[in-house]
């Protein structure tokens, strides 16, 4: 049985940002590999600490534009029913902004090599989360078919009504898939109205 996060965001007043109508849904933070700097070597000043300290390859601050992030570890399970945002390239485009500081790791990776791929970050939960604002009209959970064709992060999705599932293959349809699927069953996240990467922002 597919398991079902309670993640799931719909318009309300108290919920809206001051910039407009839209959701907010915190989201995991792809921010790059994770340097980890071991205990007792970094100084203030006066002594060395002990604690580790970690640098980001792309960090994501508060206000940042930031774009929905693609990769074969990012299925709804995996991620928690959270969607994962990265800071957008150069023909990405724009789909939220982060709306306040991001939290401390979930988890901190022990090495530099325990978080130097995504896969590895999404598995030990060696990432940031922070509350992003999207223009969309709805963020919700949908039992999907992700297997023919494949459900692919920011598509297009078609409500098969015979099935009663997502399935993939849309085009212009206004619900965007914030997740990977490759299976029968499974759960992904989906914005209702949000404008996929390529789309204008004007």
């Amino acid at each position: 049985m597919a398991d079902k996060y309670d993640v799931d965001v719909r318009l309300e007043l108290e919920n809206m940002p001051v910039r407009g109508a839209g959701v907010v849904v915190p989201c995991i933070l792809e921010e790059g590999a994770i340097t980890v700097y071991s205990g007792k070597t970094l100084s203030d000043g006066a002594v060395r600490r002990a604690e580790s300290h970690y640098a980001f390859a792309a960090e994501i601050e508060k206000n940042d534009l930031v774009v929905l992030a693609s990769n074969a570890a990012y299925t709804y399970d995996g991620c928690q029913g959270m969607p994962v945002v990265a800071k957008p390239v150069t023909t990405s485009g724009i789909q939220g902004i982060v709306l306040d500081d991001p939290r401390k790791l979930v988890a901190r990776p022990a090495n530099t090599t325990a978080a130097n791929s995504e896969a590895k970050r999404i598995a030990g939960k060696f990432y940031r989360v922070a509350l992003v604002w999207f223009p969309a009209f709805a963020y919700t959970s949908q039992l999907a078919n992700g297997a023919s064709p494949n459900i692919s992060i920011g598509g297009a999705l078609i409500y098969d009504v015979s099935s009663e599932v997502m399935i993939g293959g849309g085009t212009t349809s206004g619900i965007t898939a914030a997740h990977v699927a490759t299976a029968d069953g499974v759960y992904i996240g989906c914005f209702w109205g949000l404008m996929t990467a390529g789309e204008s922002q004007a």
